[in-house]
């Protein structure tokens, strides 16, 4: 007797439809990856000490894919900059500082696996209002 869930052989057929449960079983990652489009700057902590620009093409918690147009090898070890979408209190810019060892490369990207990351934040690029006030008052003054 056969389990009722079980699938018969389709023989002379291709089987053309997957099933999102496949999908999901077939998944290897074990974090949930986010497609994102994120500036990134490396640079690399072994013995060839190189650095290069590039775009995170999938983000998760883990790891990054980065399309970049330097070649680097399995298992360089590399430090990571990421220009994070979002601001804190919606107005200083923050950055995501990752470091981690290259898992797979390829001609025009690489991923990265994290060891460990954290958030920082960006100087401002906006001038302090006491700066600013002080500067026209000044200016008045001169002006007259």
């Amino acid at each position: 007797m056969t389990c009722p869930t079980e699938m018969s052989p389709v023989i002379g057929q291709e089987r053309a439809f997957v099933s999102p449960i496949q999908l999901i079983v077939t998944e290897r990652r074990s974090k949930l990856r986010y497609p994102l489009v994120l500036n990134v700057r490396y640079r690399a902590l072994g013995r060839g000490l190189h650095s290069g620009v590039g775009q995170a093409v999938n983000l998760s918690s883990g790891g990054a894919l980065v399309a970049s147009q330097h070649e680097l090898g399995v298992g360089e070890e590399l430090e990571l900059s990421i220009q994070w979408p979002s601001h804190l209190d919606g107005c200083i810019p923050i950055q995501l500082i990752a470091m981690g060892n290259v898992v797979r490369c390829g001609p025009s990207s690489f991923a990265v696996r994290f060891r460990r990351h954290q958030f920082r934040t960006l100087g401002s690029q906006v001038q302090p209002i006491a700066t600013s006030v002080f500067w026209t008052s000044a200016r008045r003054r001169a002006i007259r």
